[in-house]
């Protein structure tokens, strides 16, 4: 697998920073964690490492986050793509994660799945935003807003031109 490019690493870095500023002026007691290796299921065979992971009480052994995350941020490319849509959402989904952005760059769209409470399974909801909306933050009851806008105005330089 190839590394994740500069455009890819300056929007988890860029989003890393949104959530612990916001979590620091709110004397919060989650943790951002990129590229972490989480054991969702509290086994071995279910190892993930997200892009962005938001851990509010999650335990950690042995540098590894055990359980899962609250919000979980995965930034598209070509050889993870397949696996970050239908796997990982899977996996996700019926490991506990409340909240879960796709960001597709090349799209210059966020898919955000949401987690609903059901006695039978956890059910979905499904909000797109584009680079030019704002997402509500659902783990902070929408009290954190992310500029997508502002976040693109700030990363234009890494943004292939378009013809």
């Amino acid at each position: 697998m190839n590394s994740p490019g500069r455009l890819h690493q300056r929007i988890v870095s860029k989003l890393g920073h949104y959530f612990e500023r916001y979590i620091e002026e709110h004397n919060g007691d989650c943790e951002v964690l990129p590229s972490t290796d989480t054991q969702l299921d509290r086994d071995e065979r279910t190892v993930v490492a997200p892009d962005l992971a938001i851990c509010c009480g999650t335990e950690d052994r042995d540098g590894r986050v055990f359980g899962a995350p609250d919000l979980v941020i995965e930034v598209l490319s070509p050889s993870t793509r397949s696996r970050d849509l239908s796997l990982k959402l899977h996996k996700y989904q019926h490991a506990g994660v409340r909240e879960y952005w796709i960001i597709d760059a090349d799209k210059e769209r966020v898919l955000v799945y949401r987690s609903l409470p059901s006695e039978a399974a956890p059910d979905l909801e499904l909000s797109i935003y584009g680079f030019s909306d704002r997402i509500p933050v659902g783990i902070y009851d929408g009290d954190l807003v992310i500029d997508l806008a502002e976040m693109r105005r700030q990363l234009a330089r890494y943004f292939p031109t378009k013809e």
